[in-house]
């Protein structure tokens, strides 16, 4: 008998942990890929990350230009901004642990970079690593996150958990919590 592994990647939009309604509810800003697709089993997804049947969060940060998305719906490209609200929406789901392990280090070893990403801060390491809040609430305002899109869902939502610095081979890239161009 032959055998073989398959690496199975669920895909879930971080949007559809915390609110699950239709899309068409938050309309074009926040289209996902699959417009009309079966509702996904969130309790099973919420499951598997806690109980670490899935070990990776990422987001689909998709930014598209506001003219890409002033469109009916159904011609309007797919994504919505993620990665600044990603740590805050994936910590109203998750324990600070589990949401460290599942946007860091687990991540990194999947993806082979546990070298450079994701392991102890140590003298000789690579300097990549951030420093968070989980404790501060903030308010997401679409005109100020750092992308150059606006299309967000959490626009006005009130938020807990923040990056405040963010070091990526040795170059502070947020400081503050504000993206350092």
């Amino acid at each position: 008998m032959h055998g073989f592994a398959l690496n199975l990647s669920p895909d879930m939009r971080l949007f559809s942990l915390i609110v699950p309604c239709g899309i068409r509810d938050y309309g074009v800003t926040s289209l996902a890929e699959l417009l009309d697709g079966p509702a996904p089993d969130v309790e099973a997804v919420r499951a598997g990350l806690s109980d670490g049947t899935i070990d990776a969060v990422a987001t689909d940060h998709a930014p598209h230009a506001p003219e890409a998305k002033d469109v009916p719906v159904e011609e309007a490209p797919p994504g919505m901004l993620g990665l600044e609200t990603a740590l805050a929406v994936t910590l109203t789901v998750l324990s600070l642990d589990r949401a460290l392990a599942l946007l860091s280090w687990q991540p990194a070893a999947i993806a082979g970079l546990g070298a450079r990403h994701g392991g102890p801060v140590a003298e000789g390491r690579p300097a990549n690593l951030c420093v968070i809040d989980p404790s501060a609430t903030w308010q997401v305002d679409a005109r100020r996150l750092a992308s150059r899109s606006r299309n967000t869902p959490y626009d006005g939502w009130k938020l807990t958990g923040r990056v405040r610095h963010t070091v990526h081979n040795g170059e502070p890239v947020v400081v503050d919590a504000e993206a350092v161009r």
